[in-house]
């Protein structure tokens, strides 16, 4: 280039496929998670009656006449954990770009 000006572009990229996913130490993934717009509540440790009692719903959680609040807060309330072994559904992509533009000394290093 002129002017004695050397440049280097460099490109680094990466890409993983059928990446494991999960949410807790054992690798499961939870699918019956409380949802994040609800762990601020003060009230889900609180027993409510049991809208389930009475149907055919109403076995180990909800077996009671009451239930926590949290449970009936759940995606699948009539559940406990529903969980997701071995899920291999995440993806991850990496790019970067580095440009360096170096100029060199045309008249020497003079002092």
């Amino acid at each position: 280039m002129p002017g004695n000006v050397a440049v280097t572009l460099t490109y680094t990229g990466s890409r993983g496929t059928h990446l494991q996913i999960g949410g807790i130490a054992n690798g499961a993934l939870n699918l019956n998670q409380l949802p994040p717009q609800f762990l601020s509540r003060t009230d889900l440790q609180n027993r409510v009656p049991n809208p389930f009692l009475g149907t055919p719903a109403a076995r180990g959680l909800l077996a009671g006449a009451t239930v926590q609040q949290a449970q009936l807060l759940r995606p699948f309330p009539q559940f406990g954990d529903v969980l997701m072994f071995g899920a291999s559904g995440g993806n991850s992509f990496y790019n970067s770009l580095t440009i360096k533009a170096q100029k060199r000394l045309s008249q020497g290093c003079n002092s």
